[in-house]
């Protein structure tokens, strides 16, 4: 079913993440007490049904330089993707096409474009220089939406939740707090996805921290928000804190100033499940400055896909936080801290065999998830002169 209204959108905007700056391992043991139950990289691979990609469009009228942010439509059909950075008022409505499983860019197929359409402004967000749109999830009561204000770092009172009912009312913006966790917009304004059955929430939502703020997290973040539209515009709503990392005291597992997540997905099928954070990391040694290094050794080091001065690595991989459902569950139910929740296994796209040839293994990895389909988008993953910027959507299939 299509959203009867027209709808603007707010661009999101690429947020270096804060951490520790030591280097992190590629492979992450997995956990022993999680068994069979949870998924793991060979139910990934055998899921895997192929790839496709937006059209391209054009530089600024198309989705060149798509950040890859989607939200799987309530038709089951369409998929909405964000559009260039430099048309940050709108998303595309696309029709995939079947996915193939290639890893030759050349013959990926192409989306069908349906339409753009737009998000109504939120009624108490006046000064919009600086807002970046960063998650959407379409739920029986509409559009939910979240944002961010790009290098506000040292509060936590910026109204990041909002929602435009099937009516096409505008409800937000909205703070979210919790009386259990601290709640800041550093840990709450990103990606959202669906609660499983037995967390009583319309959304869950989540955002790895920004470098420089004393709130920032130190590991993928998950609050579940049951969202009130008698709430006053402005006011908070209450959030539950499921995943919540605090820099130098309970950090996640093998997490530095490279790693970044910018998706979540709660797949439960076939007996097994998993919640999943998509991100990339690093590999390899890392360090602060410019992108080639020196030791004291006389061993250098050279970041060949990161120029500017900041943290860089040797080289970095994209794929799968995987956190045993059980465990996530009980930090919800009060069983266990925000913060004592880790990671049972890190899998990587390159040991799928899913991503393309001569893509880099840099950049934003989004997700959403609904009813057996887990679409992963990777930000500029279409290499080639003709697809160049354009991001590459994996589909992942489990049987209802």
């Amino acid at each position: 079913m299509h959203v009867r209204h027209r709808f603007i959108l707010v661009a999101a905007s690429f947020v270096a993440l804060a951490g520790s700056g030591r280097a992190a391992d590629v492979a992450v043991p997995a956990a022993s007490k999680a068994g069979a139950a949870v998924l793991e990289a060979g139910d990934f691979k055998r899921a895997f049904v192929g790839v496709w990609a937006p059209p391209s469009g054009g530089d600024k009228n198309g989705f060149m330089g798509s950040y890859a942010t989607h939200e799987q439509a309530r038709d089951g059909r369409t998929v909405y993707l964000k559009g260039h950075p430099n048309q940050p008022t709108r998303y595309g409505v696309l029709t995939p096409p079947e996915p193939v499983k290639t890893r030759d860019p050349k013959q990926v197929p192409r989306a069908e474009l349906v339409e753009w359409r737009s998000l109504p402004a939120p009624p108490n967000l006046t000064d919009r220089s600086g807002i970046h749109q960063y998650g959407l999830l379409e739920t029986d009561k509409g559009l939910f939406m979240s944002f961010k204000a790009f290098y506000a770092v040292s509060g936590e009172d910026f109204p990041s939740q909002g929602l435009v009912d099937r009516d096409g009312k505008v409800f937000g913006l909205y703070r979210l707090e919790s009386p259990a966790w601290k709640c800041d917009h550093n840990k709450v304004a990103g990606y959202m996805c669906r609660p499983p059955s037995g967390i009583d929430a319309d959304y869950l939502v989540g955002l790895c921290g920004t470098p420089g703020s004393q709130h920032s997290s130190h590991g993928p973040s998950l609050y579940a928000v049951r969202f009130d539209t008698a709430v006053e515009v402005g006011k908070a709503q209450t959030a539950t804190p499921i995943l919540s990392y605090t820099p130098k005291r309970s950090p996640m597992r093998d997490w530095d100033n490279i790693t970044s997540v910018r998706g979540a997905a709660w797949i439960e099928t076939d007996g097994k499940g998993a919640v999943v954070f998509t991100g990339h990391r690093s590999t390899g040694h890392v360090w602060y400055g410019k992108p080639e290094v020196t030791q004291a050794d006389g061993k250098t080091y050279v970041d060949r896909l990161k120029t500017p001065k900041g943290y860089h690595a040797e080289g970095y991989a994209q794929g799968f936080w995987v956190y045993d459902p059980a465990d996530v569950r009980d930090a919800f139910h009060g069983k266990r801290k925000p913060d004592e929740v880790q990671p049972v296994s890190w899998i990587d796209f390159k040991e799928l065999g899913v991503v393309l040839d001569g893509a880099k293994p840099l950049g934003w990895v989004t997700a959403s998830y609904r009813d057996g389909r887990l679409i992963v988008g990777i930000q500029a993953g279409l290499p080639g002169s003709e697809g160049s910027g354009l991001p590459v959507m994996l589909e992942f299939r489990w049987p209802q």
